[in-house]
């Protein structure tokens, strides 16, 4: 599949009717894991037992980790305490400020359900940011998004408490009705800047507010984006993808990101080399 959706007879379909297709569509998506407990680290007389699990690709895999830490726990080294716990996916760390489906396309596993492994120690702190507060991190980072979208920090400053834990809720409890109720009346129809990242393996994310038009007027497209984020790279040598869709790049970054943006009002964009599937 590509981006934007192939269009068919001589009517048009506007972006509006798209993004309330794909809002709930989006919700839907899950992420099958089995995680397992690293081989080194199992204190118990025999290895505990997998633990399956789906977790929604809008998102963090922190937020719903408190089962599998549960499940672990007994067999696991004591002491380190939740901001201790980490995932690795093929022996790559995985990073928890990444939502699920981003880290799913990043790493684009061969099979499912996704094979984890749980960390109890030996927290790589020079590849992640030891933190586990996944509530405080969405909060930054929805902050983030909406002083770009909006220009300025009045939507996140006059949210109330209460809707805030209301979001975080209904992100935890998969609650899509709940969440988007609030989220519609924060969400700018005509941003100022759009909030996006670039994600590729083992690469610092790339956090680019990007302009709706160029100083023309003509929309910003993805490929004008890249050109500037990859200098050199021709676009035969890579391609984009979000939400696990591969992005055309003429798409107008301003329509992917009213279709295709997270919870936290970022679009993220995932970068893989031409030789990878």
């Amino acid at each position: 599949r590509t981006f934007p959706p192939t269009r068919s007879g001589s009517g048009s379909l506007g972006m509006t009717a798209i993004s309330r297709d794909l809002e709930l569509e989006i919700w839907d998506g899950m992420v099958p894991v089995i995680v397992t407990l690293h081989r080194d680290e199992v204190t118990a007389l025999e290895a505990p037992e997998p633990f399956y699990t789906s977790v929604p690709r809008v998102t963090f895999l922190s937020a719903v980790s408190n089962e599998i830490i549960e499940h672990f726990a007994p067999s696991a080294p004591m002491g380190g305490g939740n901001d201790s716990v980490w995932f690795d996916a093929d022996g790559s760390p995985l990073d928890w400020q990444l939502p699920m489906g981003v880290a799913f396309d990043l790493h684009q596993p061969q099979t499912l359900p996704w094979p984890l492994v749980v960390h109890f120690t030996s927290f790589p702190d020079k590849v992640l940011v030891r933190g586990g507060g996944a509530e405080q991190h969405f909060y930054h980072s929805l902050k983030q998004g909406l002083f770009l979208e909006h220009g300025n920090s009045s939507t996140a400053m006059t949210l109330p408490k209460d809707e805030q834990s209301q979001l975080w809720a209904a992100l935890q409890q998969h609650e899509p009705l709940s969440f988007c109720k609030i989220n519609r009346r924060l969400k700018c129809e005509r941003p100022m800047m759009i909030p996006t990242r670039f994600v590729k393996l083992d690469e610092p994310c790339a956090q680019i507010p990007v302009p709706v038009a160029s100083p023309d007027g003509e929309p910003t497209t993805l490929g004008t984006v890249l050109e500037g984020l990859l200098p050199g790279a021709t676009p035969g040598s890579y391609h984009a993808c979000c939400h696990g869709v591969r992005l055309e790049l003429d798409t107008p970054v301003v329509e992917l990101w009213r279709a295709c943006c997270f919870p936290d009002h970022w679009c993220y964009v995932t970068i893989h080399d031409a030789s990878e599937r």
